[in-house]
């Protein structure tokens, strides 16, 4: 049935009063729109389409934002986003995924989470994917569009096959992984040309109770076909060839104990981690999409410190990692877990990007993880990075989270990096009963000593209607030392059984993007 919904209203110094209304237009059983004129006391009206498809094979939602002559901005605003899934026969898949905005400023004046002021690039993906039980191929475009910073690479396209031979019975096991791409820029200076890249490896895997050993053997291979506009002595078809030996070992051992009246299973995994590949020229091959990956417990059994295909480290170093945990014997439940972890250099790590210096450190930081549910609804994670030269900690994320599905949550969390970053946040939702329960979040910067996001709301229900209130306040920018923050005010009013009123889609966004955990 097409029809109007109820008005959504809402009050902000960023838009000022907010009215909007809604028309639902049931076009077929699979298809509908809804159709709303959004009015700002503030900026004029924006007219939001949202348009839904779905068929046997397909699904998507298209959405259109238009604002002629933003009184504030002086200029139209506009937004299109689009998101597709298809799956037009067996094992193959298409999806797409394309955002555009008419203006830098778009996502920060309406944007609805915190983190859409920090957005640098707007992703614009189409692929097909092929999966068999041998292979699987996909081939992919992607665009984007610069909200700040530079300007990526465009892959059009992007093509690769990869082997999925696996074999369960301790014998070899081989496979191989290829891409070929074509990277083009829309800067008429900046190398482009095509990439052709070939990973065969081979490795003898050895599993039991007690442990494990797996040899690997791989060869990295990288063709370019370079068209450089820049230079007329350069190679313009450079290739390197890096073979890559690993040796990934460990041990299980386990105790039965009791703790605290409990009966226990205690493990104790130590793992060793060798990695060897010979350093071979790089230099001249150009960056498209490589970056020196952060440093973190995955890199501890990376095969490359590299992200992207354009370098392949050389590497002489050694993984050295143990983990320990707990588990309920009466049920196999984990309730704790700690790992710590450090690589070993034996050489300088002379492959490095343009810019960047070689890597002559003998020892990387400590990496660490920890985890810990005493029960089913309470559980505390931590990561940190720790330099035993500095003698400082690099980098640390904790939080503790209860959860008791009951429409109660209550997150902690704590993220720390050295002089950049040190915020804590909390976040609850608790309901007192069958039609009470408050919601909120608050972030604070304590490097800066700021408010980053504070809100705070309350639900009611009954048997035939519902309400939410909900109070936002986002800090927006920092202007001749004063901060500035956008404040908002949410209403919704729900009838049972028809529709609601209100700011619904703010309030739903707003919690699921800002309480971990959230149900109604």
């Amino acid at each position: 049935m097409s029809g109007f919904l109820f008005p959504g209203l809402g009050v902000s110094n960023k838009h000022g009063t907010e009215i909007s209304l809604p028309y639902y237009w049931n076009i077929a059983p699979n298809v509908d729109a809804t159709i709303t004129p959004h009015t700002m006391s503030k900026r004029g009206v924006m007219l939001e389409t949202e348009f839904r498809y779905l068929t046997e094979n397909n699904k998507g939602i298209f959405e259109v934002n238009y604002l002629p002559n933003d009184r504030k901005f002086g200029d139209d605003r506009k937004s299109v986003v689009w998101t597709h899934q298809g799956t037009p026969a067996a094992g193959w898949s298409t999806s797409a995924d394309y955002k555009y905005v008419g203006d830098i400023q778009y996502l920060n004046d309406f944007g609805s989470s915190l983190n859409t002021a920090s957005i640098t690039h707007l992703n614009r993906t189409a692929r097909l994917d092929y999966n068999h039980e041998l292979f699987l191929f996909s081939t992919l475009v992607q665009d984007y569009q610069t909200i700040s910073g530079g300007e990526p690479y465009q892959r059009l396209p992007q093509i690769t096959l990869n082997s999925r031979v696996t074999n369960a019975d301790n014998q070899f096991n081989y496979d191989i992984n290829s891409e070929l791409v074509h990277f083009a820029h829309k800067d008429p200076t900046k190398v482009t040309g095509q990439r052709l890249k070939l990973n065969p490896y081979i490795s003898y895997p050895f599993q039991s109770e007690p442990g494990f050993f797996i040899p690997k053997l791989a060869l990295h291979y990288l063709q370019y076909n370079l068209d450089d506009p820049g230079s007329t002595t350069v190679d313009n078809s450079p290739s390197v060839t890096v073979p890559v030996f690993s040796l990934d070992t460990g041990l299980f051992f386990e105790r039965d104990t009791r703790i605290f009246g409990k009966n226990l299973l205690h493990t104790l995994e130590p793992r060793l981690f060798y990695l060897y590949a010979p350093n071979v020229e790089q230099d001249t091959l150009p960056v498209f999409d490589t970056a020196l990956t952060t440093f973190s417990q995955s890199l501890l059994f990376s095969e490359n410190r590299f992200s992207g295909n354009d370098r392949i480290g050389d590497a002489n170093q050694l993984t050295t990692a143990l983990t320990t945990r707990f588990y309920q014997q009466d049920n196999g439940v984990e309730l704790f877990n700690a790992t710590l972890g450090q690589i070993i250099y034996f050489q300088d790590r002379q492959v490095t990007l343009p810019g960047r210096s070689i890597a002559t450190s003998d020892r990387s930081s400590y990496i660490g993880s920890l985890l810990f549910a005493p029960n089913p609804r309470m559980k505390i994670t931590s990561n940190f990075q720790w330099d035993p030269k500095t003698r400082h900690t690099e980098f640390a994320n904790s939080r503790v989270s209860y959860q008791s599905g009951k429409g109660r949550v209550i997150n902690f969390d704590y993220r720390f990096t050295r002089e950049t970053i040190r915020s804590e946040a909390l976040s609850y939702a608790w309901r007192f009963n069958s039609a009470w329960q408050v919601f909120g979040g608050h972030q604070y910067d304590l490097e800066n000593n700021r408010r980053l996001e504070n809100f705070l709301g309350i639900r009611y229900d009954s048997c035939c209607w519902g309400m939410r209130v909900m109070v936002r306040e986002k800090f927006n920018r920092l202007t001749a030392g004063e901060l500035i923050y956008d404040n908002a005010i949410y209403f919704e009013l729900e009838l049972k059984g028809l529709s609601s009123l209100g700011s619904r889609k703010e309030i739903d966004t707003l919690l699921e993007n800002g309480i971990l955990g959230y149900s109604k």
